[in-house]
């Protein structure tokens, strides 16, 4: 047996006791992409600027930019903003 104690945080033993991913838990934002003409970013603070060009969106660790062609944001709820279009560039900034 070892005589280390095993030190988890309190964001791995909610995540034992909801069966919830880590990231959820934690409030970080995740990245989803459908091919190269949608992509989902939960966790979104503000939308900093959109044009049929792109979009700017802050979360709590980064600014994340989204260039192309026929940019449009499909929908933005819950924190969450789905950008359509010709997706071109993704940039992601850490704070």
């Amino acid at each position: 047996m070892s005589k280390h104690k095993t030190v988890r945080t309190i964001g791995d033993r909610i995540c034992d006791f909801t069966g919830l991913p880590l990231d959820t838990v934690a409030g970080k934002p995740v990245f989803q992409m459908i091919s190269n003409r949608e992509m989902i970013v939960e966790g979104v603070k503000s939308l900093e600027y959109y044009d049929d060009a792109g979009a700017k969106m802050r979360t709590s660790e980064m600014s994340v930019s989204v260039t192309g062609k026929n940019i449009i944001i499909k929908c933005l709820a819950n924190k969450n903003i789905s950008v359509c279009g010709l997706i071109t560039d993704i940039h992601i900034e850490r704070k």
